[in-house]
């Protein structure tokens, strides 16, 4: 049982949910390309605080994942996501950059049907992968 707690907390937070409240706490891939663009996910204008808002979403994302690295026991190459960070760390705005080009890369249709930690951990992956 304790080998699948990390695996459905991971399935929680990359499968999309069935509705859509008015504000829900996971984003889909283009409410991500949206804040990462620097636009509102609502109203889509640019907004003085959306970079941010990627911002701690993107580390919210990465944080989680190294927690699960660090105190469980399961096979990260299993989930084929697994990234190795620079030893100096990234900068805020080369990590915004990275998954706002990945996310680039998807119609918006593709964007709207996956969470955002599903573009976020592969974007992670082909920018820094482990050796």
């Amino acid at each position: 049982m304790r080998n699948l707690a990390p695996v459905l907390l991971v399935a929680c937070i990359v499968l999309p949910s069935e509705g859509r409240a008015e504000y829900n706490i996971t984003l889909t891939g283009n409410d991500l390309f949206a804040l990462c663009s620097g636009r509102d996910i609502q109203t889509i204008r640019p907004s003085p605080t959306a970079e941010w808002q990627c911002l701690g979403y993107i580390q919210g994302v990465m944080d989680l994942w190294g927690n699960l690295r660090i105190f469980s026991e399961i096979r990260y190459d299993h989930f084929n996501v697994d990234f190795c960070l620079p030893d100096g760390g990234i900068r805020g705005n080369a990590v915004i950059k990275i998954v706002r080009d990945y996310l680039a890369n998807f119609p918006p249709q593709e964007r709207a049907r996956d969470g955002g930690p599903a573009f976020i951990l592969p974007a992670l992956k082909a920018a820094y992968p482990c050796k």
